[in-house]
Order: structure tokens, then C-alpha cells, then sequence
């Protein structure tokens, strides 16, 4: 993970709750959901619910089932609060900065974490909504509140992954990282994330491999 502002890169973990940052209904879980899960009493703030995704052909049928996506999600990790919120799917650069990080701050005072992980500043997955979800984040930890820690996959998955699928992955590519949890999901914790998860894709693809 890669330490943002405010954050110490070898701050050591404490046993407070920590409070995921993401754009979609998803994020927290096909990644750091294993890092999350190291951790004690997760929460998750989620922006949009990525109704502008696929498979299904009409938003309102997808927003509808991935709305319950996050409480299902939440039972295996073990998170204690959640709120999803209303923001335009695949537009949240469209939406103020300022406003987004009030909702961050918002929430901050109501589940109090030690942490905001949140995705790497580059987004991860080259999804246009994942970087300003993380700058929210960021704003919200300079007022001051909780420091944020970035996710990131290591260069070589990234690009292995861009080359399998044509997808558009972000790595750290060069910059510094800071703490490495060694942490490992058990396949059986693995398969119930993907179960809680009916609105994304089939296995085999890029969303089911990572």
C-alpha cells in the first residue's frame, strides 16, 4: 500500500476501525477486500452504484441489484458500516471535489477509523471514477482527519493483466510504496465475496481473475 497524505508509510497498524474509500459497490473487494479483511471492524463508503457497468442492458435494473451488493459483501469481511451513495456512475470527476470529501468527513464522524484505505492516486484499474474517489479521501485527510492509505497491485500483475484481457491497470511504476501486508484470503472466503457479488461479471473474465 502506498501511504497518501497525512500517512506515515511505517505507521503500524492499530485496532481501530479502518473506512474503505471507493467509487463502485465492488472496489472494496476484488483487491484489498484480503487487506480489509486483516483488518478490524472494515467499513466501506462507496460513491456511485455502479449502475453504468455491465452485463445488465438498463442502469436502473443494475443500480437496483448491486445496491445490495455492499451489505452482502460486508457480512464476509466482517465490516460494520456502510453507506452508498447516489453519485453519477462513471461521472464522479463531475461532481466537487469539496462536496465529495464532505461526504468522506461525514462519515469519518460517524464510524471514527484510524484509516481511510482507499485506491492508489493513479486508480488501480484505469476506471475513470477511481481517482477522484481517492482524492476525496485525500481532501477529507487534510482537514484534518484520518490518513489515507493507497492499494496498489505490484507493476509485473498489472501489466500481466493488460496483457491478458486489454485492460488498462496502473501500477506504481517506479514511485515508492509503503507497507506491505502479508495477508492471503482462504478460497472458500474468496468464492463468497464473488457470490455476494451478482452484478458483476462471469467467471474467466478480467473482474473474476483479479
Amino acid at each position: 500500500m502506498t501511504a497518501g497524505r497525512r500517512s506515515h508509510p511505517d505507521a503500524p497498524m492499530d485496532g481501530r476501525a479502518v473506512l474503505a474509500v471507493v467509487a463502485h459497490p465492488d472496489d472494496e473487494s476484488f483487491g484489498p477486500g484480503a487487506v480489509l479483511d486483516h483488518l478490524i471492524e472494515a467499513g466501506g463508503l462507496y460513491f456511485t452504484h455502479g449502475e453504468a457497468s455491465n452485463p445488465h442492458p438498463t442502469a436502473g435494473v443494475l443500480a437496483e441489484i448491486r445496491s445490495a451488493e455492499p451489505g452482502s459483501a460486508s457480512a464476509v469481511l466482517g465490516a460494520r458500516h456502510t453507506e452508498l451513495l447516489d453519485c453519477p456512475d462513471g461521472r464522479l470527476d463531475q461532481v466537487p471535489l469539496d462536496d465529495s470529501a464532505e461526504q468522506v468527513r461525514r462519515f469519518d464522524q460517524t464510524v471514527e477509523p484510524s484509516r481511510l484505505p482507499a485506491f492508489d492516486l493513479g486508480g488501480v484499474t484505469g476506471h475513470p471514477d477511481h481517482v477522484p474517489a481517492t482524492r476525496a479521501a485525500v481532501r477529507a485527510a487534510d482537514d484534518p482527519g484520518p490518513p489515507v492509505l493507497g492499494w496498489t497491485i505490484p507493476q509485473d500483475v498489472a501489466e500481466a493483466l493488460n496483457t491478458e484481457f486489454g485492460t488498462g491497470f496502473i501500477g506504481p511504476r517506479g514511485r515508492p510504496t509503503g507497507q506491505r501486508l502479508a495477508v492471503d484470503a482462504p478460497v472458500s472466503q474468496r468464492t463468497r465475496l464473488t457470490g455476494s457479488r451478482p452484478g458483476r461479471r462471469p467467471p474467466g473474465t478480467c473482474t473474476d481473475r483479479r
